[in-house]
């Protein structure tokens, strides 16, 4: 090129360079996503089962459907944010709730819907002919404090006519709910629509949640950074629990998990005195499920797994339930109902 050329070509113009530059700032997002779109599915599939909550840290994500690491294959999520292919209606005349609180055992771990010990216990009480329905609040990483908050934020306006506490030997290990803002309306839109942002907004809560975690590594069990760690942990927790069903007049029932490690002798520290006397105290019954892993075998927990069980021995733990839950003093009142629907106080969500 002449330098007279050089001279005789005009500079860019101010809207070109602008539209240049919004092709580039919108178009290269865009590619991105169609890529990604066409590596990992057209539907929303590619979301996991939980949302972000403002206090709770996160909670299952109301209306979902689809598969997720944790969940076995193909489940939903219904309106009312619990792992059950049915959303909740009105409350027939008959039928009685009992709400299971858990973590990732009562979700149901790597297990079908249909395999998780709720929905195996409600199918054994379907066959006995008992009016209850079996309502699996279980949330993975779940400690017992977030449990007791989801009472709270969600649990009571399902109108529960008695709850089941599930205690599983990590509940002790607190959970880190600071996972980063919720953000605005818009930033939720984006990674509920954008798989872009959805993984970007999972990196950052990840490495937040990390650094988070490795900033309080080696705390002792005492309250620090506005955390508690350990039994003192639970035990301020189902305190609150018993607290909120006293005044509404739900009975509770305690069921307790063991671990393989447990029940093979290689965890040491065992908590069912501390929790049976606890719940004696607060005027819970119960159900001790190591009855039902006995004898050991292996294949009731998942491969490599010694804290969740297969579907194998969920269905061991629902069938020790089916037997227990018709022995509490309060299965066949049929003024457990009515107490707790008048005394239910519903929280919005």
């Amino acid at each position: 090129m002449t330098h007279a050329a050089t001279l005789n070509r005009r500079p860019l113009s101010l809207r070109k360079k602008l539209l240049f530059t919004l092709i580039i700032v919108v178009g290269l997002p865009i590619l991105v996503e169609l890529a990604c779109r066409v590596a990992f599915g057209w539907n929303r599939h590619w979301l996991d089962c939980h949302r972000p909550h403002e206090t709770l840290g996160w909670c299952l994500r109301e209306g979902w459907a689809g598969k997720w690491g944790w969940t076995g294959g193909y489940a939903r999520i219904n309106a009312q944010g619990l792992r059950q292919d049915e959303d909740l209606g009105p409350k027939a005349p008959a039928e009685k709730r009992l709400l299971v609180l858990g973590d990732s055992v009562t979700f149901g771990a790597n297990v079908k819907t249909s395999e998780t010990y709720p929905e195996q216990l409600q199918g054994l009480l379907r066959q006995q002919r008992h009016p209850w329905r079996i309502l699996n609040a279980g949330v993975t990483a779940y400690d017992a404090s977030q449990e007791a908050d989801w009472l709270e934020t969600f649990g009571w306006e399902l109108q529960p006519d008695a709850l089941a506490v599930a205690f599983c030997r990590n509940d002790t290990s607190v959970s880190i709910r600071d996972r980063g803002p919720v953000g605005t309306r818009l930033g939720q839109w984006l990674t509920e629509h954008s798989i872009v942002c959805f993984r970007v907004e999972r990196l950052y809560a990840r490495c937040r949640a990390a650094w988070k975690g490795s900033s309080v590594e080696g705390t002792p069990l005492v309250q620090k950074q506005d955390l508690i760690y350990g039994w003192p942990l639970v035990d301020k927790a189902y305190r609150q629990i018993a607290a909120s069903a006293k005044a509404r007049g739900v009975p509770v029932v305690l069921f307790i998990w063991p671990t393989l490690d447990f029940l093979e002798e290689r965890e040491t520290e065992d908590l069912a005195s501390k929790l049976i006397n606890l719940a004696a105290e607060l005027g819970w019954q119960v159900i001790d499920l190591e009855p039902a892993f006995r004898p050991t075998e292996a294949r009731m927990f998942l491969d490599g797994d010694p804290i969740h069980p297969s579907a194998y021995g969920y269905a061991r733990a629902a069938e020790r339930l089916a037997q227990e839950l018709p022995c509490l003093p309060w299965f066949y009142s049929p003024q457990v109902q009515e107490t707790a629907v008048t005394k239910s106080s519903p929280s919005g969500r």
